[in-house]
């Protein structure tokens, strides 16, 4: 008897390989999946332990952090600049940016003065950029507009007021 729950998350681990045969190889998973008995995600996930394990050792634990904090923000924020030519304003990932900069610039301090510093970074830089809590956008409301906004000069205040709203 196996758990729902583990059974939709490896049909929906399934669903995106088949989507994607050519990225994850999907005829030689399947062949190996018949003749071993094993789920075919069980070996992409074996994989991909493989893979970050060997990032972890030839970078540590900064370069998987950087690639954590990196990847899917990268890929929203393009998500978010293909609008077919119309100009957006996105204070999501705007400051997730921002704050990533900032963060990447006091982070020898940071690591060496906060215990656990990386595990701590991976759960804000996470709950920034989860679609779900978009921490960014909180970040933006309630300290870069009440802290940094009202320090700009008065005409480029007036232009980005009048950007947010377009």
């Amino acid at each position: 008897m196996t758990n729902p729950q583990i059974e939709r998350v490896l049909e929906s681990a399934d669903n995106l390989m088949a989507n994607n045969p050519v990225i994850f190889q999907y005829e030689k998973l399947s062949e190996l999946e018949k003749k071993s008995g094993f789920n075919k995600v069980y070996f992409v996930g074996a994989f991909a332990v493989v893979i970050l394990s060997a990032v972890f050792l030839v970078g540590g634990a900064k370069l998987v952090t950087d690639l954590i904090s990196f990847l899917y923000p990268a890929y929203a924020s393009l998500k978010a600049l293909d609008t077919d030519g119309e100009a957006v304003h996105d204070p999501q990932w705007t400051t997730y940016w921002i704050v990533f900069t900032f963060i990447s610039i006091i982070e020898p301090v940071l690591s060496w003065i906060v215990p656990f510093y990386y595990v701590i970074k991976v759960a804000f830089f996470g709950w920034m950029c989860h679609p779900k809590f978009q921490g960014a956008s909180f970040i933006h409301t309630h300290a870069i507009d009440p802290l940094v906004m009202r320090h700009l000069k008065s005409s480029a205040k007036e232009e980005v007021i009048a950007k947010k709203a377009e």
